[in-house]
């Protein structure tokens, strides 16, 4: 059953409008009667103030300690109003609480989404799902207290069962591959498990066994892994018991699913052999691929820690809110927050790992054990979890566009050899994700992501640079990293006009759609080196080469993240502030000096102008920061990326156009 929830004072103003102003669709409201103490008091018992509080896992502890001069108060924005007919209860009412956050004092917002309870459906049984607002499915079963209890991994092997028999989507290709080891961890109650190799142990030319997967992280001191000197040791067979928790739990999920085989990185590569490392790592998009599911460890630090986790079932039961907002009728509605399924799984650990992004993006399936419920995730576009058994409204997946790269039919033959634009833009999405990930080793930078970039090299045919697309490398010089770190002293990693070069959160800055987009460099050439035949998973060396015009500049500071620029090649003494974003912290510029500028873009939009109800036309200038490679060369052709800058000035625009046009280009080798 759900929890009723009543509205305090500042909500109810918004919940609850006087019968004259019920057509609230689209209105701007901040409830009078607002303190940072009223607030505190009302988090405890209104559920909506309790999300703002709740906004983040660093949020309550930054609203205890808040200012009472900092606090500005919540404005309700209500975004939309779905309704049947004018008067009649809305089916879906959705609103965004803005707040000044209490961490950075910028202003954020909570998107809340309601539902409409219909009043003659008296659903309530217990094991039932009720259907509120547009046939959203909310799960009145009572939680048992662990996520280890039988009807927890029943629901699970309900999801993955339907989906192995119904989502010709999710199909994977299972029975054509296997990995070159696996564990095979008998049937239930198998009491030991036995290192095998596929091609020697399992009978060929008949279809391969499903084999699960594992999402984990290592943690410190990780001492159960296969070595040279236990390779026959776990051949022979070893106790299940002696295994660390949650490789124990796994084989209790894969028991209860009635998979006999298990993959774990740990103990199928040799972790004492550099080449059988990089030969299995060159194949893990294969693993992960034909996985019949991947079982991620959210909450764990290492694989000490173990799948199962016990909950308070409170935490999960759904809310309700009565609202007379568009109707005269005091309706109650299921309240939930946008973003319900990321919510579950982000304070978790593992989801800052690095390698954990490709296997979630190549494993056809998902299934995650979090703190506080099991979570399912496949190529269909709804997630599923415990509190909605049938799918978290509204949470359309990146995952889905695995599946849609896998199937995309390209209309020309002339086409395959780039990616199209549907690729690019979720080529983006996954680099921006990565980059916000960690890596044990910095080292793998490139491999952690390889299995992502055979996917994509394998739809496309575009020619892959070190994390970068040929067909594309002007749109995705213009990356950025926000904020800038130190830079990686593992050794090479990439070229300095690759992201995978450094580290920290990447912004591509790509153009968007309808965009016009002007160049001032061609590409001349671009490739890169490796050891192997394998580029996608490191490279020693690369080099880009540029037909452009080098502007070499004096700059001056104008503040923290602004220099102005003056050169002979531009008309006026100096140019307005452009922003500079740097590399690394090793980049930083000093208060003024000399500085080379490849002048990249200019890219026009239109922005719409509130105020006088039409369209501005946006002006935004790139430009690439580079340093000599032999600071003493007098005329060097080589350069090393170092940052970029950007401008939405007009005059610095037409300053660097009139330079690149009008100068001598000349072909300029960036490594």
């Amino acid at each position: 059953m759900a929890v009723k929830s009543k509205p305090c004072a500042v909500c109810a103003q918004v919940l609850l409008p006087p019968p004259e102003i019920r057509d609230c669709k689209g209105t701007k409201i901040t409830p009078v009667g607002q303190s940072l103490d009223v607030f505190k008091q009302t988090a405890q018992t209104c559920f909506i103030c309790n999300l703002v509080w709740n906004a983040t896992e660093q949020h309550p502890t930054a609203w205890e300690t808040a200012r009472f001069d900092h606090w500005k108060g919540l404005e309700y924005h209500v975004d939309d109003v779905h309704q049947e007919e004018f008067d009649t209860a809305p089916t879906e009412i959705q609103i965004s609480v803005f707040y000044h956050s209490p961490l950075t004092g910028i202003l954020d917002n909570v998107r809340v989404e309601m539902y409409g309870i219909d009043s003659d459906d008296d659903h309530t049984g217990e094991g039932e799902e009720r259907a509120c607002g547009n046939n959203i499915l909310f799960s009145l079963r009572t939680l048992e207290r662990s996520t280890a209890s039988e009807s927890t991994l029943s629901l699970a092997k309900s999801w993955y069962r339907h989906c192995s028999e119904v989502h010709k989507e999710c199909a994977s290709t299972q029975n054509q591959w296997l990995p070159t080891r696996l564990l095979n961890v008998g049937g239930h109650g198998s009491l030991e498990w036995k290192l095998i190799i596929p091609a020697e142990d399992l009978p060929q030319h008949v279809e391969h066994p499903p084999y699960m997967t594992l999402s984990y992280r290592w943690g410190p001191n990780s001492d159960f892994l296969l070595l040279s000197d236990t390779m026959m040791r776990f051949r022979s067979g070893q106790a299940i018991r002696d295994m660390p928790q949650t490789f124990q739990d796994l084989i209790t999920v894969a028991h209860y699913f009635g998979i006999r085989y298990i993959w774990i990185d740990c103990l199928c590569i040799m972790q004492d052999s550099a080449k059988d490392w990089e030969r299995e790592a060159a194949l893990m998009a294969e693993v992960y691929s034909h996985s019949a599911c991947n079982i991620a460890a959210v909450d764990g630090q290492s694989p000490r820690d173990g799948l199962f986790r016990d909950r308070d079932p409170e935490q999960l039961r759904h809310r309700t809110m009565p609202s007379s907002i568009g109707s005269s009728k005091l309706t109650d509605y299921y309240v939930t927050r946008m973003g319900y399924f990321q919510r579950q799984l982000d304070p978790g650990p593992l989801m800052e790992r690095g390698w954990v992004l490709q296997e979630w993006f190549l494993a056809p399936r998902m299934l995650y054990f979090a703190s506080r419920q099991v979570l399912w995730e496949c190529h269909q576009p709804i997630a599923k979890c415990e509190a909605f058994r049938s799918g978290i409204p509204y949470e359309y997946t990146l995952k889905r566009s695995r599946y849609d790269l896998k199937t995309v039919q390209r209309d020309i033959d002339e086409e395959y050899g780039r990616l199209t634009a549907e690729e690019a833009n979720t080529w983006v999405g996954l680099v921006g994700r990565y980059s916000r990930c960690d890596l044990s080793r910095p080292s793998d930078k490139l491999a952690a992501f390889a299995g992502v970039a055979k996917l994509f090299l394998r739809a496309s045919g575009d020619t892959y640079l070190a994390g970068m697309w040929k067909s594309r490398i002007l749109h995705e010089l213009t990356w950025v990293v926000v904020p800038p770190q130190a830079r990686p002293t593992c050794g090479y990693r990439a070229p300095s006009w690759s992201w995978a070069s450094v580290d920290g959160p990447i912004d591509m800055r790509s153009p968007k759609p309808l965009h016009q987009v002007e160049y001032w460099v061609n590409l001349v050439d671009a490739s890169v080196d490796s050891i192997g035949k394998d580029a996608t998973v490191s490279v020693i060396g690369g080099s880009l080469m540029l037909s452009g015009n080098i502007i070499s500049c004096r700059y001056k500071r104008a503040g923290d993240f602004e220099i102005t620029m003056s050169a002979d090649e531009f008309p006026t003494d100096t140019t307005p502030p452009v922003s500079v974003w740097v590399d690394t912290l090793d980049d930083e510029l000093a208060q003024s000096g000399q500085v080379h500028i490849l002048p990249l873009k200019r890219e026009r939009s239109r922005k719409r102008n509130t105020a006088r109800d039409g369209f501005d036309v946006v002006t935004e200038t790139t430009g690439m920061l580079l340093k000599p490679v032999d600071i003493d060369a007098v005329d060097t052709k080589e350069y090393r990326r170092i940052g970029l800058i950007t401008s939405m000035d007009e005059d610095v625009a037409m300053m660097f156009q009139s330079a690149s046009l009008h100068g001598r280009k000349k072909q300029v080798v960036i490594v």
